[in-house]
């Protein structure tokens, strides 16, 4: 299992561009990359280590992506192919879910304009 961050605001006041969250063995390293080096730290638990980014780095638990062991990755043609297409069809069920909810909303935000405009209009 291996989780990384990618710095957003990197710059000189904020060094790092990559955080890096490995487990070997049972035991995790919080890995570090800044230009030039990279440092790490051990750990006993997974949640110890992201705790360290929170404190030091200010990484939100939102802010880790998963990275696949080697085993899962796609390894021919075929196998990309098809990955590309349940994405394709995973982004347009999301893609749906957004319009609905974009829908939903509007529908919320007039029956809430109707409201306050005839509670103003009584007073």
């Amino acid at each position: 299992m291996t989780f990384i961050v990618y710095n957003k605001n990197f710059d000189a006041g904020n060094p790092w561009y990559k955080l890096e969250i490995i487990d070997e063995g049972g035991a995790f390293y919080l890995l570090t990359y800044l230009v030039g080096m990279v440092g790490d730290s051990y750990h006993l638990t997974f949640e110890e280590a992201k705790k360290e980014a929170l404190l030091v780095y200010g990484v939100n638990e939102c802010d880790w992506i998963e990275v696949p062991d080697n085993s899962s990755v796609p390894t021919d043609v075929a196998q990309l192919q098809k990955l590309v297409v349940s994405l394709s069809q995973a982004n347009a069920e999301m893609a749906a879910k957004f319009c609905r909810m974009a829908s939903e909303l509007q529908q919320i935000r007039c029956h809430f304009e109707e409201f306050f405009s005839t509670s103003f209009e009584k007073d």
